[in-house]
């Protein structure tokens, strides 16, 4: 599923990605969300009637996918506490599981991670290279970032690149500034073939002074 993913991506098959991704949360968020609120309202007895709870995890599951993939205008907490309840829901499903199917699944989930990640032809990491790349489509729910303030972008890899070519240009011609405020050391014609005579220039006291060696 991680490769078909990474090949719609890569071809730009953005409403096949967004309409598969848009279903999987809405899945989650409504049918396993349902279940697992269904599950506590049995525990502690919460008084509600039928058509409470469907209203109820009708707009959860609504107001869940709108604000993981359309978020605009829709405040930061409320699809980070959406996330949360994601994550949340998942880890109650693999507690249904007894010990020793979860902590199989939690340890194969976590060496596949590590391969599509780390590898070189791992999905993830060709995933995040893709979404890296100049022009690239914003994907929301599929890669999540860190926020950022009003007015900045992500920087593509291109564009990293330049900035650490020019943050090396700068370094370059800084180191060549000192080297001149220092003083260059510039070479005369020699007097003779047995007398050699050098010519220091100090630009930072302006100042001439001729230094004679004599060669063995």
């Amino acid at each position: 599923m991680t490769f078909g993913i990474v090949l719609l991506y890569k071809y730009r098959c953005m409403k096949c990605l967004v309409g598969y991704m848009v279903f999987a949360s809405a899945t989650l968020l409504g049918m396993l969300g349902g279940t697992m609120f269904d599950t506590a309202i049995e525990r502690y007895r919460i008084p509600i009637d039928k058509i409470s709870f469907y209203f109820l995890v009708f707009n959860f599951c609504i107001v869940g996918t709108t604000s993981i993939f359309f978020g605009r205008g829709i405040p930061t907490y409320i699809t980070q506490g959406y996330l949360i309840a994601t994550s949340v829901i998942l880890a109650w499903q693999l507690s249904n599981f007894n010990p020793y199917m979860a902590w199989s699944l939690l340890v194969m989930l976590a060496l596949y991670d590590l391969c599509a990640v780390l590898s070189p032809c791992g999905p993830l990491k060709a995933l995040v290279n893709l979404m890296q790349e100049k022009d690239s489509p914003d994907m929301p729910g599929l890669l999540y970032e860190a926020h950022l303030p009003a007015g900045t972008r992500r920087l593509s890899r291109q564009n990293t690149s330049n900035v650490s070519n020019n943050s090396t240009n700068n370094a370059t011609t800084s180191q060549q500034q000192q080297q001149q405020q220092q003083g260059a050391i510039l070479p005369t014609q020699p007097s003779s073939s047995s007398n050699s005579s050098f010519k220091c220039t100090s630009t930072a006291g302006e100042s001439t002074s001729t230094l004679s060696w004599i060669a063995s």
